[in-house]
C-alpha cells in the first residue's frame, strides 16, 4: 500500500510540476527549474508537517469550522481571479467555445459551427452544455469552476474521511498548480472529471447496496454525465458496470430506456440544427475530442474499464482503477508527442495540450487522501 501511495502521488507531483514548468518559463526574472524546486520543496514540507500535526488535525474539536473557513476561503479567491481575469485576454479558448456554442444552441443554431474568441470550436458534448447553461445565463460560464469546487467541499464534508483526510483532499486541490490554471483560464475540464468523481461518491453513499436501486434516476444521470465528455465512460464503466451485469432485468431495462430516451433528448435537438449532413459530419465535437490520444488506446481504456470492473469491491478500487486507465490513456500520448516533438515544442508551444493530464488530478487527490496512512509509515 505504500508504493501505490507513493506511486499516485509521484504522477500528482509530476504533472503539477509539468504547469509549473511552462508557465514558469515565462517568466523572465526566475528559472523555472528553481520554481520546480520550490513546489517540490513545498509539497514535501506540507506531507512532513501534516504527518507531525495528524493527530491535533484530528482532535481539533471545531473541524468543520475550521474546514468552511478554509475552503470558503478559497471560493472566494476563485470567484474573484474568475471576475478579475478577462476571458478575452486569454490564449485559452475552452470558456469561450462553451459560451459561444451555448448562445447557438439557444438561438437555435448548430452549435458546433460557432467561432470562439480564439477562431476555435466547441468539444463539448450536449450533455457539457445543459451543465453550463445556467452559468452562461448567470453572465459567465466561468462561474461552474467554482460551483463545482463549492458542490465538491459539501461531499467531502459529507463522508467518512477523518478530518485529516478531508483536510488533505482541499490543499492538494487548492495547491495544485494544474488545478489553479483551470481556475485561471476558465476552463471546464478539471471540473467535469470532478462533477463525475463527485457523482460517484453520493451514489455510494446513498445507493452502497445496490447502484441499480433508483435505475431511472441512474440512468438519466449516466447519460447527462456520458455526454459531457467521452472520457467519463471509463470511470463510470469502472463504477457501474459490474453492478449494471448483476442487477435484475427488470433494472436493466428501466436504466437502458431513462439512458437513452436522455441521449435521445440531448442529441436530436442538436443534431437536427444542423443545417446539412455534411456540417454534421464536418463540424462535431469527436474529432476535437480525439486530438490527444490514439484510438487503439482509447478502445483499450475503454475495453479495460468494463472488464476491470469485474474485479472491483469497493468504491477505493473504483477510484484506484479509474486512475491508471486514465494514466494509461493520456501519459502514453504525451510520451510520444515528446518523442516526436520534443519538450519545447510539446510542452511550451503547447503541441500536447497540459490540461489533458489534469483529468487524472481530481482521481490522484481522492486516492493519496484514502492511501494516507501508508505515505506515513
Amino acid at each position: 500500500m505504500k508504493n501505490l501511495a507513493a506511486y499516485v502521488l509521484v504522477i500528482y507531483i509530476f504533472i503539477n510540476s509539468l504547469f509549473v514548468f511552462k508557465y514558469g518559463k515565462r517568466l523572465d526574472f526566475i528559472s523555472p527549474s528553481f520554481l520546480i524546486l520550490l513546489y517540490l520543496f513545498f509539497i514535501c514540507s506540507f506531507f512532513f508537517l501534516a504527518r507531525n500535526y495528524k493527530q491535533q488535525l484530528n482532535n481539533i474539536t471545531k473541524f468543520t469550522l475550521f474546514y468552511w473557513i478554509i475552503g470558503l476561503m478559497a471560493l472566494v479567491v476563485f470567484i474573484a481571479i474568475n471576475l478579475m481575469v478577462d476571458g478575452t485576454s486569454l490564449n485559452v479558448d475552452r470558456w469561450s467555445a462553451m459560451e459561444v456554442s451555448i448562445r447557438a444552441l439557444l438561438n437555435g443554431e448548430y452549435p458546433y459551427m460557432a467561432i470562439d474568441h480564439l477562431g476555435g470550436r466547441s468539444s463539448n458534448f450536449p450533455g457539457l452544455f445543459l451543465i453550463g447553461i445556467p452559468f452562461y445565463l448567470l453572465g459567465d460560464v466561468g462561474f461552474l469552476q467554482p460551483f463545482v469546487f463549492l458542490c465538491l467541499l459539501f461531499v467531502i464534508n459529507k463522508t467518512d474521511l477523518s478530518p485529516y483526510q478531508k483536510y488533505l483532499v482541499i490543499f492538494l486541490l487548492i495547491f495544485s498548480p494544474a488545478y489553479l490554471w483551470e481556475v485561471y483560464v476558465k476552463s471546464d475540464l478539471m471540473s467535469n472529471i470532478l462533477i463525475v468523481l463527485l457523482f460517484m461518491i453520493v451514489w455510494q453513499y446513498k445507493y452502497s447496496k445496490n447502484y441499480f436501486q433508483n435505475p431511472k434516476t441512474l440512468g438519466v444521470l449516466s447519460s447527462i454525465l456520458v455526454l459531457t465528455r467521452g472520457v467519463v465512460i471509463i470511470p463510470l464503466s469502472v463504477f457501474l458496470f459490474k453492478s449494471f451485469y448483476k442487477t435484475k432485468l427488470k433494472s436493466k431495462v428501466v436504466f437502458l430506456i431513462s439512458f437513452a430516451i436522455t441521449v435521445c433528448l440531448l442529441i436530436l435537438p442538436v443534431i437536427l440544427l444542423s443545417p446539412d449532413f455534411e456540417s454534421l459530419k464536418e463540424y462535431n465535437p469527436l474529432e476535437l475530442q480525439t486530438r490527444h490520444s490514439f484510438i487503439s488506446l482509447e478502445i483499450l481504456s475503454i475495453v479495460l474499464a468494463f472488464i476491470i470492473s469485474f474485479k472491483i469491491n469497493n468504491i477505493e478500487q473504483v477510484f484506484l482503477w479509474s486512475f491508471n486507465i486514465l494514466c494509461l490513456l493520456i501519459i502514453p500520448t504525451f510520451i510520444f508527442f515528446l518523442y516526436k516533438y520534443g519538450v519545447y515544442e510539446s510542452i511550451l508551444n503547447s503541441v500536447f495540450d497540459l490540461s489533458y493530464l489534469g483529468k487524472i488530478i481530481p482521481f490522484s487527490i481522492i486516492i493519496i487522501s484514502q492511501y494516507q496512512t501508508y505515505l506515513n509509515e
